[in-house]
């Protein structure tokens, strides 16, 4: 629960009205109230979502509290009564504050929104039935491009490597991850030229693998 007046946003600055076709750019922070008139009215709002560092700290705070007794405790009996000595009780504040540093994780909290940003990702579907349709048409001569801004993260595990993005955790065998880290370092390869244990014929499963997943885009070679 925070403790806050409502804050004045102050005098207004401005005052407009939006046409169909208008495009309004509104800067993150900033007071704004939209009023439609009489007619009907239709808008769309369209945001970016950001990590600050205030959701850091509030992470990183609330993984330090469940590993850490001490900053789970309660505030002094009485702390709301008049006469409370509000001293000790700040002492007390400040050596939570000057231990916080050691306790919390400040590797661990970045992997942890890292991995959700990997996590929820929208994933890329232009073409992805026109992918699927023509999936026959691979072959060892194709060439595979890396759909754009794709964010993933590699695992290895017991059972292969674990692939996450897009909201998808997809399993290879272990041999695959020479070819993989190939393919996902470059824009575009040609599935001739995969390094890796994997023979010819597994290296055209594991690229038609990839273009039903969305992943990559499969293109006919150039014509010399």
């Amino acid at each position: 629960m925070l403790f806050r007046s409502k804050e004045d946003p102050g005098a207004l600055s401005d005052k407009f009205l939006l046409q169909q076709g208008d495009l309004l750019y509104m800067p993150r922070g900033w007071y704004h109230e939209a009023i439609s008139d009489d007619s009907t009215s239709l808008h769309i709002t369209l945001g970016v979502n950001s990590v600050t560092w205030s959701d850091f700290l509030f992470e990183a705070l609330a993984s330090a509290c469940l590993k850490d007794a001490s900053l789970r405790r309660s505030l002094p009996i009485g702390f709301a009564n008049a006469g409370f000595d509000i001293n000790q009780a700040k002492n007390e504040f400040r050596k939570l504050l000057d231990a916080l540093p050691d306790k919390v994780d400040f590797e661990s909290t970045v992997k942890g929104f890292a991995n959700e940003l990997i996590r929820t990702q929208a994933p890329e579907t232009r073409d992805q039935l026109l992918n699927v349709i023509g999936i026959d048409r691979v072959g060892r001569g194709s060439i595979l491009k890396k759909r754009p801004n794709l964010i993933f993260r590699f695992d290895n595990t017991a059972d292969g490597i674990n692939l996450t993005c897009s909201n998808n955790e997809i399993l290879f065998p272990e041999p695959t991850r020479e070819s993989l880290d190939y393919i996902f370092s470059r824009e575009s390869v040609p599935i001739s030229e995969i390094p890796g244990p994997l023979d010819t014929e597994g290296k055209l499963t594991l690229a038609k693998r990839l273009v039903l997943e969305g992943l990559v885009t499969a293109h006919a070679p150039s014509p010399s």
